[in-house]
């Protein structure tokens, strides 16, 4: 490329073909075309398209797509209709139940007892439920144990 043609390009343009050739891609359009033109006297080579930098923004947004991509997988249950099923679907449970509701008050519950109803549910069910449930409690009280041991060092300190 001569001068008008580089004359001709984007100033994103100049800076690729700037960082490309070694220049600092700092310094004004004009210097850059001509240290490009000092360089290679005979035409600047056209940068290729394999050649052009990928912005930062768009490695950023792939790598954070690709991490989505692999935790989804993993996120994802066999059945978890089922889990919910054994428990929130009971009648009178007090997972469905609002407090103070007048069901609590009816002592005449033509519907039976929770019992009843968990007797029905199926066992690997119930099983699924109690198992997430000892996961999340575990989880909790090592971040509370985590909460008291950072506020004793903010405190303390």
């Amino acid at each position: 490329m001569d001068a008008a043609s580089l004359s001709s390009l984007s100033r994103s343009e100049i800076i690729a073909l700037a960082k490309a050739n070694k220049i600092k891609a700092n310094l004004s359009t004009k210097e850059i075309i001509r240290q490009l033109l000092e360089q290679f006297p005979d035409g600047v080579p056209a940068l290729s398209v394999e050649d052009a930098p990928v912005p930062k923004r768009k490695k950023f947004m792939g790598r954070v797509k690709d991490a989505l991509k692999a935790v989804t997988g993993t996120i994802k249950r066999e059945s978890p209709s089922s889990e919910q099923t054994a428990i929130h679907n009971v009648p009178n449970s007090p997972l469905t139940q609002r407090p103070h509701s007048p069901s609590d008050v009816d002592s005449d519950n033509e519907e039976g007892t929770v019992d009843d109803h968990v007797e029905a549910a199926d066992p690997e069910d119930i099983r699924l439920v109690v198992a997430d449930m000892s996961a999340i409690s575990a989880r909790n009280k090592e971040n509370l144990a985590r909460a008291s041991a950072l506020r004793s060092a903010s405190l303390g300190g």
